[in-house]
């Protein structure tokens, strides 16, 4: 959901880019995004991009239609970000005989049919494809 404190995140998918809020304090980056540091509770956060590439840490495929836009089946995965966080995001369907868990993988875009710009996850093999 867009709220004040992640509409970074949202812009930097129209950029094709991934925005992550990083602590200044402590070191830490994070999502989701929050007004403070999930671990050290300072306010003094920056955004840095992220490099889109990632480990696989789980996945499900979502036979149901939950949302008007996305018309099932879809794969919806949790990516563990370089940068430590990880990421909610799909994996392109395509795919699906190739995703093993721990697998590297890279973040491409594509455009939803609400118009929105989001992150969808392949192989990092074949991102170049």
């Amino acid at each position: 959901m867009m709220s004040p404190d992640s509409l970074p995140l949202w812009q930097g998918y129209e950029q094709h880019e991934i925005k992550v809020p990083h602590c200044t304090a402590c070191g830490h980056n994070h999502l989701p995004p929050s007004p403070v540091c999930p671990l050290c509770f300072s306010d003094a956060l920056e955004w840095i991009t992220a490099s889109g590439r990632g480990k696989l840490s789980t996945w499900v495929v979502v036979q149901r239609k939950y949302f008007e836009d996305f018309d099932p089946p879809y794969v919806v995965a949790q990516i563990e970000l370089e940068e430590g966080p990880r990421l909610t995001a799909a994996m392109d369907m395509a795919d699906i005989d190739r995703i093993k868990i721990g697998m590297a993988v890279e973040a491409d875009y594509r455009t939803a049919p609400n118009g929105m710009i989001l992150p969808i996850f392949r192989p990092a093999t074949l991102i170049a494809e």
